[in-house]
């Protein structure tokens, strides 16, 4: 039950800055650079 109260809050919080589509971009930006660091480590 904690854990489904927490992804509600991190979906809610998302929601509430989806509405700006600069955020979303450099979310994804940082979430592709975080993705290729990690595979060329490995």
């Amino acid at each position: 039950m904690q854990k489904l109260i927490h992804v509600n809050t991190l979906y809610t919080i998302f929601m509430s800055y989806s509405r700006n589509s600069v955020w979303l971009q450099f979310v994804f930006i940082g979430y592709q650079d975080i993705i290729v660091n990690f595979t060329k480590s490995n």
